[in-house]
């Protein structure tokens, strides 16, 4: 059994970023290219620190290297080397970066089996329910019997539920209209252009002095819209300017925002003072092989300044809870920077997850991580 880490990072396109490594990495963290986590801010020295695993102590460790403005581990500065904890905090100065670090277990055991693949019993499924294998003949008439009873119920919850719809007063003109032309999310499934031209106008264009990222809506009533985004899009900006498909720009005011400690926790939300916008909903149905879309407005490359309007790229889900985090999973559809914050959807037009973080080691290809709609709809309750 050997330890892999992980540290996620925002880098200087306000891009976030995760970079691995097992357990026979040093990382360098600082200023200097030549730095395997480069930080481009005022407190970061050009070698700042370093992470390494310590073979004596069986444990990942952090060492200050002689920075001026100081390392800092869960708030406190540290003046030795220091054994690192799963999800501990990194502050490269007291006011400087925060990195966040993930810690992994790694099997060596069985080398066909993924890291993250739970052990399972090798005895018959019916023995695990029902006991000894030699009782099978007794389990087989119970199956066949409960698979009835479900029937049953089933079919009488249909019936029920068709009753009481037929039942229902018919819905007026309005009620219709505000139901169907301004929500997205449908029973049927979309091929990627068609998906496209029915989402794209819920797709916002976020803009602060420090970078540009993505966002979606998620209400339009009363006056009032209501625009979610990663928080590191909007870091340190109490307002940012959105801007919509059709031209039109407004100012939207930062009214919630959560931490960019966790993946799972990078969320804010934003108001502006406008109406009848196109409203995308969230769908928390996700499996790994389901088709995902993302659509944004990346930029072309560090430091370009251009930005590839609301572009679409598409993929599958790849992996769920990659990290053993809650409320994250992985996707092989392209993620570039001003991707953030931007929306995931699943092939019904439904909301599943907001784009998030792809790996600091640009070889690596196809590998992009979002915020699941279950995060989601526990940060907007919160």
């Amino acid at each position: 059994m050997s330890q892999s880490i992980t540290i996620a990072f925002i880098d200087a396109s306000k891009q976030r970023q995760l970079y691995s490594a097992s357990s026979d990495r040093t990382i360098s963290i600082g200023k200097h290219l030549s730095s395997n986590i480069q930080q481009l801010h005022p407190c970061v020295g050009d070698c700042h620190c370093q992470v390494r695993f310590s073979t004596s102590l069986k444990c990942w460790i952090i060492e200050d290297l002689g920075s001026s403005k100081g390392t800092y581990l869960n708030g406190s500065r540290i003046s030795k080397a220091r054994a690192l904890s799963n999800n501990d905090r990194i502050r490269l100065g007291s006011n400087g970066p925060i990195l966040s670090i993930g810690l992994h277990q790694v099997s060596t055991a069985s080398p066909g089996k993924s890291p993250h693949q739970k052990t399972t019993s090798n005895q018959p499924a019916v023995a695990t329910l029902f006991g000894n294998p030699s009782e099978k003949s007794y389990a087989i008439p119970i199956i066949l019997c409960l698979l009835l009873s479900i029937g049953g119920f089933a079919a009488f919850a249909i019936f029920k539920s068709e009753s009481t719809i037929f039942a229902q007063k018919k819905p007026t003109n309005s009620q219709f209209e505000s139901n169907s032309l301004k929500t997205i999310c449908s029973v049927s499934t979309f091929g990627a252009s068609e998906l496209y031209n029915i989402v794209k106008e819920s797709v916002v264009l976020v803009q602060t002095p420090t970078g540009t990222g993505s966002g979606v809506v998620i209400s339009s009533s009363n006056g009032l819209t209501k625009i979610l985004t990663n928080y590191h899009v909007v870091k340190g900006h109490q307002e940012a300017t959105l801007h919509f498909l059709n031209h039109s720009s407004s100012t939207g005011v930062v009214i919630k925002h959560g931490s960019d400690g966790y993946l799972s926790d990078d969320l804010a939300l934003l108001t502006t003072p406008l109406n009848g916008l196109n409203i995308a909903k969230l769908s928390t149905l996700l499996s790994v092989g389901d088709n995902v879309f993302v659509i944004g407005n990346p930029s072309l490359g560090e430091g370009t300044g251009t930005i590839s309007g609301w572009s679409l790229t598409s993929g599958i889900v790849s992996n769920i809870d990659p990290f053993e985090e809650d409320g994250i999973f992985q996707t092989d559809a392209g993620i570039n920077p001003g991707n953030s914050g931007g929306p995931i959807f699943n092939s019904k037009g439904c909301v599943v997850g907001i784009a998030v973080a792809v790996p600091s080691d640009r070889t690596v290809q196809q590998v992009g991580f979002a915020i699941s709609s279950t995060a989601i709809n526990r940060f907007l309750a919160n």
